[in-house]
């Protein structure tokens, strides 16, 4: 993707710049010209499952989702919705 929006890259070090801004991996630097989502639809997802399934359920849904659909924060995503994975625990 970024080879379709960075003009004459002249390093795999210029690929990663973005408006001046150097970042670690090729995935931050696409989340920073926003030609990747985010993981804002799966924080959806799962919480929309929080409604209506279990806890257990929940969780094999967020393993689910790491596996398989390349999360972009998988730390964030835990973060905000680890209240909903632990509540059978708590």
């Amino acid at each position: 993707m970024l080879l379709n929006v960075v003009k004459e890259p002249t390093s795999f070090e210029s690929l990663k710049s973005v408006n001046g801004i150097l970042y670690p991996t090729y995935q931050a630097a696409c989340l920073a010209l926003c030609s990747l989502e985010g993981d804002n639809h799966w924080c959806n997802t799962l919480t929309d499952g929080s409604i209506s399934s279990s806890e257990s359920k929940l969780r094999e849904l967020f393993a689910i989702i790491l596996v398989f659909c390349n999360v972009s924060n998988s730390s964030e995503l835990w973060d905000k919705l680890k209240d909903h994975f632990m509540e059978d625990y708590v």
